[in-house]
């Protein structure tokens, strides 16, 4: 069952971040009363930027902090902004509709991820 879980959660990572370049390459061009296309753009490239530190460095020289607080970082960034949109709704409906949908799925990632990482599971 664990296996399935983390078969099912791979998955819908993989679409649910493919979605994200179609939208950000597809309706970032919209108005948005907030800047969701840029912080779209930043975490979007936040998996590569640490794919490549993880590839590219000793796990001694691993900025491992820096790691760990991004995520929480851009879920409370993309959630103020989503909060404080006026517009983004109705000019941006694309745009806002995929930021709310990351921001729901990571936020339940990086907590089972908190969660997991503290042997409370």
């Amino acid at each position: 069952l664990a296996v399935l879980v983390v078969l099912a959660l791979i998955i819908a990572s993989v679409v649910i971040y493919v979605k994200g370049w179609f939208v950000l390459t597809n309706f970032a061009d919209k108005p948005c009363d907030q800047p969701l296309k840029f912080w779209l753009l930043v975490v979007l490239w936040v998996p590569i930027i640490q794919f490549l530190l993880t590839c590219w460095s000793s796990p001694e020289q691993r900025p491992k902090r820096i790691q760990a607080i991004v995520t929480p970082l851009a879920i409370i960034a993309g959630l103020w902004m989503v909060c404080h949109c006026k517009t983004c709704q109705k000019s941006a409906p694309e745009l806002y509709a995929y930021a709310k949908l990351y921001l729901i799925f990571q936020s339940c990632v990086w907590l089972v991820s908190l969660v997991m990482s503290c042997g409370i599971v």
